[in-house]
């Protein structure tokens, strides 16, 4: 066995949108993730959140060959809050090797105001 373990690698990871809303489109947000593995990747997990005072709620990423999505929707999300969305992401392979993405607060969700 090798020393050097070489878990999931994240090529890229991008979202549908910088903002979203309970009430207001877009309603969800969609994140997709291309991710490699030398052992082949066996799970993909969004982990997001609003707000510091809520837990992480975590959503199996779906693949698509080496692209993995998870589309998470604002009234999903636990305490009906606004403000930054962050989120991250964690990769397993076959071979029980984890990675994670550094955490991502480039997305808002936003409360709709009508004119």
């Amino acid at each position: 066995m090798s020393d050097n373990i070489i878990g999931p690698t994240f090529n890229h990871v991008t979202t549908s949108s910088k903002s979203f809303s309970i009430d207001c489109v877009p309603t969800s947000v969609t994140v997709t993730a291309s991710i490699t593995a030398p052992a082949g990747v066996k799970r993909v997990v969004l982990h997001s959140r609003v707000g510091t005072n809520w837990a992480y709620t975590a959503l199996d990423m779906k693949a698509a060959g080496d692209e993995y999505q998870g589309t998470v929707k604002a009234v999903d999300m636990p305490g009906k809050g606004y403000g930054v969305w962050e989120f991250y992401i964690t990769a397993e392979d076959m071979a029980g090797n984890q990675s994670q993405t550094s955490l991502d607060r480039s997305v808002e969700m936003l409360q709709c105001v009508s004119n």
